[in-house]
């Protein structure tokens, strides 16, 4: 057997390894993305009491930056979707992940309802796509596409 074979038999199982690897870790990605999703969406009520005291804005302003949140992320999904399948979605997803991060920092030093409106309302709203469903599933369909169940009858 000659040197070429023997090293080629051994970085088979090594490349093998190695892919597991890379999918083990996609995955985790995912669900500490899909977490972060829930608690960005399901909290902000949470939140709420807490603003009001702090800053003494109304209910109604720091629900209606809730609101803006939403509205951003729902008005720019299709543009968000579209992007994904003309460039490298993973690329789109670290930089929506750099700007959620971002304007997560940013509201450390919001001290005006319209400081909190733009940091949260739209950066936030814009930087969510990362922990979009849509995003993060498109992403591991593509990466896992060896071993597709098959097609419905």
């Amino acid at each position: 057997m000659s040197t070429a074979e023997i090293s080629r038999r051994i970085s088979v199982p090594k490349r093998q390894m190695q892919v597991r690897r890379a999918k083990q870790v996609r995955l985790t990605a995912a669900f500490l993305l899909m977490f972060i999703s829930g608690l960005v969406w399901s909290t902000f009520g949470l939140f709420l009491i807490s603003l009001e005291g702090e800053f003494h804005w109304s209910r109604s302003a720091i629900s209606g930056a809730y609101g803006t949140f939403a509205m951003v992320n729902a008005l720019t999904a299709p543009a968000f979707g579209y992007a994904m399948t003309r460039w490298d979605s993973r690329r789109l997803l670290a930089g929506t992940s750099l700007l959620l991060g971002l304007a997560f920092c940013g509201l450390a030093f919001v001290e005006t309802i319209g400081q909190f409106w733009l940091v949260f309302g739209i950066l936030a709203g814009l930087g969510t796509h990362c922990t979009s469903s849509f995003a993060v599933f498109s992403v591991l369909a593509g990466r896992f596409r060896k071993n597709r169940p098959p097609p419905w009858p």
